[in-house]
């Protein structure tokens, strides 16, 4: 059964945090992209399965939430869902 929503786990590492040794916002940023990937990959609708259509697919929009900032070692779990949206 396909989900609609994907839960993916992200272990901060020490080259993902800024001078404050919190990660830095472009990495969450990165942790969407990759989180993404993956759900289209198990939805079948990942880059290789439209590659044979001449098509692929996009990131186009991005809701994030921080209630904190997490430093190296912490767990960051990152939400994505489908949209038909256009």
């Amino acid at each position: 059964m396909v989900q609609m929503l994907h839960e993916k786990p992200f272990t901060v590492r020490y080259y993902e945090v800024g001078p404050s040794r919190l990660v830095r916002p472009a990495t969450l940023l990165d942790y969407l992209q990759d989180a993404a990937a993956e759900h289209a990959s198990q939805l079948r609708i990942g880059v290789q399965d439209l590659h044979h259509r001449d098509l692929t697919w996009v990131l186009s929009r991005l809701r994030l939430t921080v209630a904190r900032y997490a430093g190296v070692g912490e767990t960051v779990t990152v939400r994505t869902w489908p949209s038909m949206r256009s």
